[in-house]
């Protein structure tokens, strides 16, 4: 796909930009961020985030674009393997039971079985995952790698592709990050909108938010 059909792909809600998780899904799918390190990338992303954002409003045109693509043609590739996942996380009862049951309550009554980009860095703000360690640019760039290409949602199994990246990229076994996401089952249950404010929200305006006391 040339760069103006995959920009307008996501850019739908007619304002002719796109937010930078969008951006991030954009330049995966143009398979820009095929063998790079996420945090590599996001790094990239990020300095060349700053200087395109003339409207300080968080979005990009299509004029942007290439400058992002052509920023992460200059990263050089850095392998990252994920953490392995334990053959008994998904038995009956264990930890896994736990994931799934918070990754489903992060699903919407359209895609109940589908977790979208917004709720997946919604997850790893309040999970604790994100913070200086690991930015949520980074875990834009999981998110992106981690879905079927030209969607915005992940099924269960590729959620949990992305935790063993994400625990790579944390330096902790897969099971810190599963058992901090695992907490969120005491959270309130899904909703029946797709969440429109959290779909367009900018990851790096949401750093700030993100929690103090990260797992370890």
């Amino acid at each position: 796909a040339s760069l103006r059909e995959a920009f307008s792909h996501y850019a739908r809600d007619g304002s002719g930009s796109v937010n930078k998780g969008e951006l991030v899904c954009i330049l995966s799918d143009l398979g820009a961020l095929d063998g790079l390190h996420p945090a590599d990338a996001a790094a990239a992303l990020d300095a060349a985030y700053r200087p395109s954002d003339d409207s300080r409003d968080g979005g990009v045109d299509v004029a942007a674009l290439e400058s992002f693509v052509t920023a992460v043609s200059r990263v050089p590739p850095r392998a990252c393997p994920p953490r392995e996942i334990s053959p008994d996380f998904h038995a009956p009862g264990s930890l896994g039971a736990s994931v799934r049951d918070a990754f489903l309550r992060q699903c919407t009554e359209k895609h109940p079985e589908e977790m979208t980009s917004a709720r997946f860095l919604r997850v790893a703000r309040t999970s604790g995952l994100v913070d200086d360690r690991l930015s949520l640019t980074v875990a834009a760039v999981v998110f992106a790698e981690a879905r079927v290409p030209k969607t915005n949602r992940v099924a269960y199994d590729r959620f949990v592709a992305a935790l063993a990246a994400i625990a790579a990229l944390r330096d902790v076994p897969f099971r810190t990050v599963a058992a901090a996401v695992a907490a969120q089952t005491k959270r309130p249950n899904r909703t029946s909108g797709e969440g429109t404010s959290d779909e367009h929200a900018n990851p790096r305006r949401d750093e700030s938010t993100a929690p103090t006391n990260p797992p370890r």
